[in-house]
Order: C-alpha cells, then structure tokens, then sequence
C-alpha cells in the first residue's frame, strides 16, 4: 500500500494550516508504517488530496480514470475563502458550486471539524466522510522559559503582550486586532504570520502591514520551534478570527499554556 500525499503550491502552503496538516498526514503514515510519497509521477494506490486547485482537479480526474481511490481532506470552504486575498469574496460566490463538484470526486472525506462537514453536507455532497482533527502534537507545543525569554528578547516588548497567529488577512480580524490595540496603548500587540503574501492582499490590509500602531508589530513568518517561545512568552492569546475550519493556532496556544 502507497499513499500520495497531494497539495498544490506546497512552498507557499507550508506556512498555512494546511502545510501543518501535511506534515502531520506524513507523521501519521510513518507512525503506521505506511509507505507515501509526494511525487504525483510515483506510483501509488490511493490519492490522499489536501488542495481544491487546478492541480488537485486534475489529479483527481486522473485517478478516477485509473480506478485509484481518493481521500479528499477538506480544508477549504466559500466561507472561509471570503475575506483573504484580492478578489477572494468574488471567487466566493461560485465556490459553492465549485467545492461540490470538487469534493463529490472523492471516494472519501475527511473533515477537521464538526462544523465543516455541515457546511459541506450543506453544498449538497454525500460522499462518506469521517470528522478527524488535523491535531497538535502537545509534546512539541508545550511551555517552554527558555524560548519565552528568547522571544522577548527578539520583539523587544517588556510584558504585557498580546499576541496572534494567523495569515495576516480581514478574515482573520487583523483590523479588529489593530482596533483594540490602538484602544489598549498600554499593551503590547504582536502577530506572527506571513508577509510574503502581502503583494495579494487588499491594499487596506498592506498599508496595516507597511504602518501599524507604534504599539504593534508584524514580525511576519517565525519557524515552529520560535512559536513555542511567543506563545510561551504571550499574556493572552487574541484570535479574532470571523470564521475557521479549525482553528490550530488556539490548539497550539492552549498546548503551550497560553490562555
């Protein structure tokens, strides 16, 4: 038995949850002594697809064509779509459609939430599917001094401080995270998450990027093991976040102690 593990631009994905939910799918197969590769020209017996992109699509079309049977991992609905990159809330509106035809490709679903297969049993799919957490791995994630110090160190914030992780779109409510922050002058506000894709995003939300609050700073993508050390570090953990899937980052938060 051999699985392809598939998601589509996985550089960019890396930084997103669905890149932590690769890494988990791959730990997980190691873990069961399941042999999986990540190359779409290797040979295999079940497609495992992460992505809802031209690339998935046509793997998926392909596999069918074949008889091979396909794992689609929900990651992505309209609802959480709107509200993130340029022309995201116009893609929006067909995406109902789009994802239904999508996911009725598969053989299987797997869902992180509860909450997501409602919305996707609500776009009309009725393919089987099983509710699975992309998960945390709590004996990484958990509360670290050492970091802690490191972290405050590298922000250059005496306490308190405030803190989100999050792809820095509206969806995730970084206004409302710099609102408050400009009302609470005497807390310090820290977002962690990717800046590389600032060129694709709304300008309102560049020129928060490009001029925060002087209370504010966007220190943009840190490596896991530097997450550790802020959630470590944070007072509170802020998630304004107007819709998610799942949500990993309060996971990885409460893994770490940070309340």
């Amino acid at each position: 038995m051999k699985v392809l593990l598939y998601a589509e631009a996985k550089r960019l994905l890396s930084r997103s949850g669905i890149g932590i939910a690769l890494k988990h799918q791959m730990e997980a197969l190691k873990r069961a002594n399941v042999d999986f590769t990540l190359d779409i020209d290797d040979e295999y017996d079940l497609a495992h697809i992460n992505t809802v992109g031209p690339g998935a699509r046509f793997l998926a079309s392909s596999c069918r064509s074949r008889n091979i049977p396909i794992v689609w991992h929900v990651h992505t609905t309209a609802e959480d779509i709107k509200n993130s990159f340029l022309f995201s809330n116009v893609y929006s509106r067909y995406a109902r459609f789009s994802l239904s035809r999508i996911y009725s490709k598969a053989n299987f679903l797997l869902f992180p939430t509860p909450y997501t297969e409602k919305i996707v049993r609500g776009y009309g799919v009725r393919v089987p599917g099983e509710v699975v957490s992309n998960g945390v791995d709590t004996e990484f994630f958990k509360r670290d001094e050492t970091k802690a110090k490191e972290f405050r160190k590298k922000i250059n914030f005496a306490a308190p401080v405030i803190l989100c992780v999050a792809l820095p779109f509206k969806r995730k409510g970084i206004h409302d995270f710099v609102e408050v922050a400009s009302k609470l002058k005497e807390y310090h506000f820290v977002w962690i998450g990717s800046k590389g894709i600032a060129t694709l995003l709304p300008r309102d939300v560049q020129r928060i990027l490009k001029d925060p609050p002087p209370n504010v700073v966007f220190p943009g993508f840190m490596p896991q093991e530097e997450l550790v050390g802020a959630y470590s570090a944070a007072d509170v953990f802020f998630f304004p976040s107007y819709e998610e899937n799942e949500g990993i980052a309060v996971l990885e938060a409460l893994s770490c102690e940070c309340a």
